[in-house]
């Protein structure tokens, strides 16, 4: 018995590897998006299109996407300060329907009263639609930023509701 000591096997580069026999979970898509791009610039090229081709929305956007930190007063700010509102709406939002959810749900959970009390409820508001809370949101606060933190909890998080 000899042991095979010789340890200069070498390994194939990844990257080469990866160019000659392409995954096919890979290619597939990227070739989809490609055709369905390359679809829709074609239709969207006549000048009575309805809808702006994928070069015209690109050209339009760049500025948006390559400088996302401007702000120039009011509501004209750049994406990184739109999505920074925008999680800091569903930071306070999920943090107060935490904290709310949670001690209810312990108190509901630990006192049989409270939870014959509140019980018929939650079967009634478990059969409100999670797209109609919006509506009835908008009409109790009367403005955007109370409602969208409520539409938050609530439409977005319906197992909260139904499994109450």
């Amino acid at each position: 018995m000899t042991a095979n000591l010789n340890n200069s096997v070498k390994k194939p580069n990844f990257f080469v590897s990866l160019i000659k026999n392409p995954p096919r979970k890979i290619l597939a898509p990227i070739c989809a998006i490609l055709f369905l791009l390359t679809l829709w610039q074609v239709l969207c090229s006549g000048e009575d299109a309805n809808l702006p081709s994928p070069l015209t929305t690109f050209q339009d956007t760049a500025s948006l996407i390559f400088d996302p930190f401007f702000d120039n007063g009011g509501t004209d700010k750049g994406l990184f300060w739109q999505i920074l509102a925008s999680l800091q709406r569903v930071a306070i939002g999920y943090s107060l329907a935490a904290i709310v959810g949670i001690g209810l749900g312990i108190l509901i959970g630990s006192n049989s009263f409270m939870y014959d009390a509140v019980d018929p409820i939650f079967q009634i508001l478990r059969t409100v639609p999670p797209l109609a809370w919006l509506p009835i949101a908008l009409a109790a606060f009367e403005e955007a930023n109370p409602s969208l933190d409520f539409r938050k909890k609530v439409i977005n998080n319906p197992l909260k509701i139904s499994k109450a």
